[in-house]
């Protein structure tokens, strides 16, 4: 039971940040518009012409590795700081409303993560 949620957990992990990785080239869904200060933050970051395009291609990568599950483990170290991000936007910038999917997408990773929990505990190691 475990290791089917573990799969489908990935699955939908990898194909969220798929959707959204292209979504950032392609434009193919209307994300809502910005008001007040998450305007100005999002205006200041798309003053540097090369972030979004490497977060969008950073999700898309990371999506496609984990649907594949080639370099899972890296996929989820590279998107622990995306959605940490996409977290506390939400919860600082945001309507509280729209936390929800941010702490989806954190209990999905988790899930992966908690699933590998000793390869992490590699990165925690002091030499």
């Amino acid at each position: 039971m475990l290791k089917l949620v573990t799969y489908f957990s990935g699955i939908l992990l990898g194909i969220f940040f798929m959707f959204f990785g292209l979504n950032g080239f392609f434009n193919f869904v209307t994300l809502s518009t910005f008001e007040g200060d998450s305007s100005l933050f999002i205006n200041g970051l798309s003053k540097a012409p090369y972030f979004f395009p490497i977060l969008h291609g950073l999700k898309f990568l990371s999506g496609t590795s984990i649907v594949l599950n080639r370099y899972k483990r890296l996929s989820l170290v590279v998107l622990f700081p995306i959605i940490t991000h996409v977290l506390l936007f939400h919860i600082f910038m945001m309507p509280l409303i729209t936390t929800i999917i941010p702490v989806c997408l954190f209990v999905l990773w988790l899930i992966q993560v908690v699933d590998d929990k000793k390869f992490y505990n590699l990165l925690f190691k002091s030499y």
